[in-house]
């Protein structure tokens, strides 16, 4: 069990018909790994009150819930990613708690005290509540409670267990560094009255040297003032005679000092004037150039919000550019396919002139596929157009920019506009790429009926082939036989006349090489000359699903002069009356059998 979060979060609870209440409800949520039987992950959700030891909600969460609840909830998160996103929700309502009107809201909806829970996570917003999160939880049974409370006193139990011995060795820890203390205290107060008697005999000492100093340094003082004062007397003698001869030089240069001081005054009031107006001036100016520094703060701050703007719209336009191109490139692709099928189903179709029905529906249905795809195409077009359009507009509007802050709000308002219409332009690609998706899906069923239909062509070709040669092959032992049955009669008949009544009966086609079985009848010579020879030969192969039923055979006749060779007639039966003991071999009239046979019956007489 690993613990992913454990805070009190603020919730507002509201149980059946009471008011809503605001309490702090512990929050923990657990990650458990189940290794056996099965390994398996689960996420548990726990709720809980420390004022209310009865108050437990739980919640346990496997992948195969968390797919049934990302389905419900449209969720956009994998169940890896899942606890860290719901942990980041709940840190944002601890973050918002403080504050009076808090953006995040935990809430907690209960019907009764034993029906099934809502834990919600909204966020509250000047239009309505955004709901991010539902969970439903399940109010814990007796059972759970005991079990839980008996978690909660063995968990208590640890912690004082843990607390007990912390305190003794604190205890333990801190009598030693008790003792240690004052056995130092003992040394340092012991040192301290050494050091007071140390103190005290030396300030004795000194002051009676600093008193021996002091009566020498008076006595040497007294002498210096006696010879400063001398000293004194004759530079004041010298400073006087100095001085007169100063005082008389600076009144005549005070004379001249008074008249310059007249002018200087003069030009002094004349400098005043001169300076109130420049005051004056200058208050002017300053008041000026305040207006013009609040004026440029001003635009300053609209200019760097309007930079902020067209920054993050820039970086909208460079994402729907890519996503615009990489459209574009799937359109290609696409187009690329569509003249592959396009070619595809032009060589189909000259190899299947006798499927001409089946592929009509399939060419109208790529017809309308192809007409969705034009429409698509030029809807992506009108986007790239509409694209194109804002990109000048927004060009347009950088250059504005640096106008006043009336100019700035018009701007603002165009581009709110301009990015809603980005949005619409955005949903229809997405609309556009949806289609496409379908429309591929179509190809390639339509593609695997083409498939199908080759697949068909080719063994009826097959068919056919073999048809063909077994009509060959049966025609050439017509003839042998009957050429063989004449040369080993007796006399030759004058008026005679040997008839070949071949029975053909097709069923769908043939496979492979046919099965013969030959039966001659039984001969009798009359004394006329009279020799008859029945030959049956049965063609068996395997059935076959579609096909049209090939024509039966033409007749044939063969005739040569009386003296020669006797005369021959193939004939062909057009009803079952001709032949009744055949009605068993043959199909019904005008239908494919279901196990195809060919049942040839060669009748050979001579006279």
């Amino acid at each position: 069990m690993e613990v992913l979060f454990e805070k009190p979060l603020p919730v507002t609870v509201k149980k059946g018909d009471r008011e809503e209440c605001q309490s702090n409800v512990g929050i923990t949520i657990l990650f458990n790994t189940i290794t056996s039987p099965i390994s398996k992950k689960e996420l548990i959700v726990r709720l809980t009150d420390e004022k209310d030891p009865f108050f437990l909600y739980t919640l346990t969460i496997n992948e195969d819930d968390f797919q049934q609840l990302k389905a419900q909830q449209g969720l956009l998160v994998d169940f890896a990613t899942f606890p860290q996103k719901f942990i980041d929700l709940l840190q944002l309502c601890l973050g918002e708690a403080d504050q009076e009107s808090p953006k995040f809201i935990l809430q907690l909806i209960s019907s009764s005290p034993q029906a099934l829970a809502c834990f919600n996570i909204i966020e509250t917003n000047q239009f309505r509540h955004l709901n991010h999160l539902t969970l439903q939880l399940v109010p814990a049974s007796d059972v759970h409670l005991k079990k839980y409370l008996a978690e909660c006193l063995l968990s208590l139990k640890d912690q004082v267990l843990d607390l007990t011995i912390q305190l003794k060795v604190t205890k333990s820890d801190l009598t030693s560094q008790l003792a240690h203390s004052e056995e130092v205290l003992k040394h340092r107060t012991q040192e301290l009255e050494k050091l007071k008697s140390d103190w005290s005999a030396r300030t004795s000492s000194l002051v009676n040297e600093h008193t021996a100093a002091l009566t020498s340094t008076k006595e040497k003082a007294i002498e210096n003032m006696v010879q400063a004062q001398e000293k004194h007397e004759r530079e004041k003698k010298e400073l006087e005679t100095s001085y007169n001869t100063k005082i008389a030089s600076l009144e005549e240069s005070l004379k001249e000092l008074d008249t310059a001081n007249k002018e200087l005054t003069d030009r002094k009031y004349r400098s005043e004037a001169a300076i109130r107006e420049l005051k004056a001036k200058l208050k002017g100016t300053e008041e000026e150039l305040s207006g013009m520094r609040e004026e440029l703060s001003l635009l300053r701050k609209s200019n760097s919000s309007l930079d902020t703007n067209t920054h993050e719209l820039n970086k909208n336009i460079n994402q729907l550019q890519t996503r615009v191109a990489v459209l574009e490139q799937e359109l290609k692709d696409k187009e690329q396919v569509v003249h592959k099928t396009n070619d595809l189903l032009a060589v189909a179709n000259e190899q299947k002139k006798g499927l001409d029905d089946q592929l009509e529906q399939a060419q109208r249905h790529i017809v309308k596929l192809d007409n969705t795809y034009k429409q698509t195409a030029k809807e992506v077009t009108k986007g790239n157009e509409i694209i194109q359009k804002l990109q000048a507009e927004l060009k347009s509007l950088k250059l504005k920019m640096k106008s006043r802050n009336i100019v700035t709000n018009q701007q603002e308002k165009l581009i709110h506009e301009k990015e809603a219409e980005l949005e619409k332009v955005r949903l229809g690609n997405e609309r556009f790429s949806e289609q496409l998706k379908m429309k591929e899906s179509e190809r390639a069923t339509l593609e695997t009926e083409l498939k199908q239909f080759k697949e068909q062509v080719e063994e009826l070709k097959e068919t056919i082939k073999n048809n063909e040669n077994v009509i060959n092959w049966l025609n050439k032992q017509i003839n042998e036989r009957a050429i063989t049955g004449v040369g080993g009669a007796g006399p030759r008949p004058q008026d005679g006349v040997s008839s070949i009544h071949p029975v053909h009966s097709y069923s769908a086609g043939f496979y492979q090489s046919p099965q013969f079985s030959s039966t001659p009848a039984s001969g009798s010579v009359t004394g006329g000359g009279e020799h008859k020879i029945n030959q049956k030969v049965l063609f068996k192969g395997p059935p076959l699903k579609r096909g049209p039923v090939p024509s039966p055979l033409s007749a044939h006749s063969l005739t040569a002069s009386p003296l020669t060779t006797p005369t021959f007639q193939l004939t062909t039966p057009t009803s079952r009356s001709q032949d009744p003991q055949l009605d068993r071999y043959l199909p019904p009239m005008g239908g494919v059998s279901h196990q195809p046979r060919l049942l040839t019956t060669p009748t050979i007489t001579n006279s």
